[in-house]
């Protein structure tokens, strides 16, 4: 199957679009340089694709001054579809595979509107307690029950203070 046909396949059955090159540039064209310039600023694509976007911000990173291994430790991205992380880790990676940990780490298969943002290698969708738990040894049903808290309720006339009256 060629590549047109797959693409003509894969819009239809996940609405994936991909970004024209042109457009990406124009897009990062209107962004402050400084994003840009500053070494240890990150950018983060919850929906990378095939890297489109975090190979030009990669690009631009380089050409203002920093290094490549630099810019490719502040690039972060997030897409569902494990065709397209292995597509851009590749692409970010400009066949320095002995940076390919850097990529794994920071580029993820997850859905980006549940994903922790942590880029920490644990599951993609545990909660900050979830890990917390985890981290004392407690897993799924031998966890500890968290205690409700009461809810208070709402004070209908405002307290007064002569102070302030």
């Amino acid at each position: 199957m060629s590549g047109a046909e797959r693409e003509k396949i894969r819009i239809k059955t996940t609405s994936e679009i991909f970004t024209p090159t042109l457009l990406v540039e124009e897009m990062l064209d209107k962004m402050d340089p400084v994003l840009f310039i500053d070494p240890i600023k990150k950018h983060l694509d919850p929906a990378c694709g095939d890297g489109q976007f975090l190979a030009s911000v990669l690009y631009r990173k380089m050409e203002n001054g920093s290094t490549f291994e630099q810019a490719l430790g502040t690039i972060y991205g997030v897409d569902l579809m494990p065709d397209n992380v292995k597509l851009c880790q590749d692409r970010l990676l400009c066949g320095q595979e002995h940076l390919r940990h850097i990529v794994q780490r920071n580029i993820v298969e997850a859905d980006g509107l549940r994903y922790h943002y942590r880029f920490d290698g644990t599951d993609p969708y545990l909660s900050d307690k979830d890990l917390a738990l985890n981290n004392q040894g407690f897993t799924g049903l031998d966890a500890p029950k968290v205690p409700k808290v009461k809810k208070t309720k709402p004070v209908k006339e405002p307290i007064s203070n002569p102070l302030f009256s």
